[in-house]
């Protein structure tokens, strides 16, 4: 039996869904590296269809696109949880990372990289 965990996201914590190449490249940058926050790989819905997204989990969504940022009270399944048949899996687990990262860090990251996908 696999059991679901859900993260709520709300003032202390934002989620921002990514392209999963574009994550995979930042996640190895070693800026990302020096000052990491939990990723997980699960799908999301989009125009009817279930797509795999890399979602950050973050101190804030300051200075991020808003077409990115999951809405306040959003859930986010976190492993080991199955979301309609697909197993949700760490790309950066929490273990990894001292403290969820601020938005505007991410952005600076998400610029740095954006010509190296």
């Amino acid at each position: 039996m696999t059991r679901s965990v859900l993260v709520v996201v709300g003032p202390a914590l934002s989620a921002v869904a990514i392209e999963p190449d574009r994550a995979r490249t930042l996640v190895e940058w070693e800026t990302f590296r020096s000052a990491s926050t939990p990723v997980v790989l699960l799908p999301l819905p989009v125009a009817g269809l279930s797509l795999e997204f890399a979602v950050f989990l973050l101190a804030s969504s300051e200075a991020l696109d808003d077409e990115v940022v999951l809405p306040p009270d959003a859930t986010v399944p976190l492993p080991p949880a199955v979301v309609e048949g697909y197993e949700a899996r760490w790309l950066v687990s929490p273990a990894e990372c001292d403290a969820p990262m601020f938005g505007p860090d991410l952005a600076r990251l998400l610029s740095e990289t954006s010509g190296h996908r």
